[in-house]
Parts: C-alpha cells; sequence; structure tokens
C-alpha cells in the first residue's frame, strides 16, 4: 500500500520535521503555504492545490516551474454578518 502525505499551511513550529525527512521520498500533496514550504524542505509534491492568496507570485511561479500540477480556487469572500 502507497501513503499519501498532505502538507497544509498553518503554524510552521508544530511541523515535526523529523517525520518529514522520514517520508520525503513518498508521495506529497501540497495544500497553499504547505506547498511551499514541501519545496523549501527538498520535497517536490506530486499536487498543489489551494487559492493561493497569501502565497507571492515568485512562489506560485516557482511551483509551476517545477512541473508541479497546481490546481487553484477562488479565495473564499466572507460576508459580514449583520448586527
Amino acid at each position: 500500500m502507497r501513503e499519501v502525505n498532505i502538507m497544509v499551511g498553518g503554524i510552521l513550529e508544530l511541523v515535526p520535521l523529523d517525520q518529514l525527512r522520514t517520508r520525503a521520498n513518498q508521495i506529497w500533496i501540497g495544500v497553499d503555504y504547505g506547498a511551499t514550504f514541501l519545496l523549501d524542505h527538498g520535497i517536490t509534491p506530486q499536487v498543489a492545490l489551494g487559492d493561493f492568496d497569501s502565497t507571492p507570485a515568485p512562489l506560485l511561479q516557482r511551483l509551476e516551474e517545477r512541473g508541479i500540477s497546481l490546481t487553484t480556487f477562488p479565495p473564499k469572500r466572507t460576508t459580514p454578518t449583520p448586527n
């Protein structure tokens, strides 16, 4: 059975880097900033997806240049709640 790992954006200090290194040769999916985080740690995700609304254009281009399957979604906009 093949394992698939998912890296999402979030609090970077909570990422178990030892497990990341142990699983570096497995399949990875990067969600939003998680895709860039993987590249920063020498892991090329097979798929990157998200709205990437907080990802600077040069970092998004870096994902595209690596030939990563990239799927973007429109950012979710919240509607103010009436008082």
